[in-house]
């Protein structure tokens, strides 16, 4: 069984609000994908915001040496697209954007090979 939370190396943002987004394909419908992306979420133990049709919204857990992120995600036929944006109104996010996409995707990906490994999905 995989680990979740794998440590990430990071890529830092410079901008005002920084913020980090990247698109993956997947073969999923958006039903299955949402679900998994809220499985995800739990997994990384941070706060589920919204969830609607398409779109999937959460919040980090930022502790003393990080700030809080809110991480979107937007769901659309073969797609899925993560964003991560600082709370705070930094210059620099130190990578916390980035390692927070890919920290979701790596996860998103772990829950999809458990469930279909156990055929929960399709």
């Amino acid at each position: 069984r995989m680990m979740y939370g794998v440590i990430i190396k990071s890529k830092f943002v410079f901008q005002w609000t920084p913020v980090y987004s990247k698109d993956f394909q997947i073969k999923l419908d958006i039903g299955s994908a949402t679900e998994i992306v809220v499985k995800a979420i739990i997994l990384l133990d941070w706060d589920i915001i919204r969830v609607e049709d398409n779109i999937v919204v959460a919040s980090t857990n930022g502790d003393f040496s990080s700030s809080n992120e809110v991480v979107i995600v937007k769901i659309e036929n073969g797609n899925i697209q993560f964003t991560s944006k600082s709370l705070k109104k930094n210059i620099c996010d130190f990578g916390n954007n980035y390692k927070r996409v890919e920290e979701l995707w790596r996860t998103f990906k772990e829950v999809e090979n458990d469930l279909l490994a156990t055929d929960e999905i399709a």
